[in-house]
C-alpha cells in the first residue's frame, strides 16, 4: 500500500487510497501533485500467486459457494490492497 507520494511527500489517507484502488487498482494518481504511481511487477506476481492459493484453498476445503465468495472478497478488499507496492511512473 502506498503511504505517501514519492514526489510531493504528502500523506495518503486510507480512504483516499481505497477510492483510487476501486477505480484502477494498479495505478494511483496523487490528488495534490498529479504524480502517477504504478504497482510493481513483483507485487503483482506475488498477489496473483496468493489469489491462486486462496481460490484453490477455498474450493478444496469448502463446499459452500458463499464461503468461497467470502474468501475471494476478503482477498480483494483486504489482502491485495495491503500487499501492492507502488513506484513512480516516469
Amino acid at each position: 500500500m502506498i503511504k505517501e507520494c514519492s514526489n510531493c511527500h504528502s500523506k495518503i489517507s486510507f480512504i483516499e487510497y481505497y477510492k483510487h484502488y476501486f477505480k484502477n487498482r494498479f495505478i494511483y494518481t496523487c490528488s495534490k501533485c498529479g504524480t502517477v504511481h504504478r504497482s510493481t511487477t513483483f507485487s503483482r506476481i506475488v498477489t496473483a500467486i496468493i489469489l491462486i492459493i486462496t481460490i484453490l484453498y477455498s474450493t478444496t476445503k469448502s463446499s459452500s459457494f458463499s464461503l468461497n465468495i467470502f474468501w475471494i472478497l476478503i482477498y480483494f478488499l483486504i489482502l491485495e490492497p495491503l500487499l501492492l507496492q507502488y513506484e513512480r511512473k516516469d
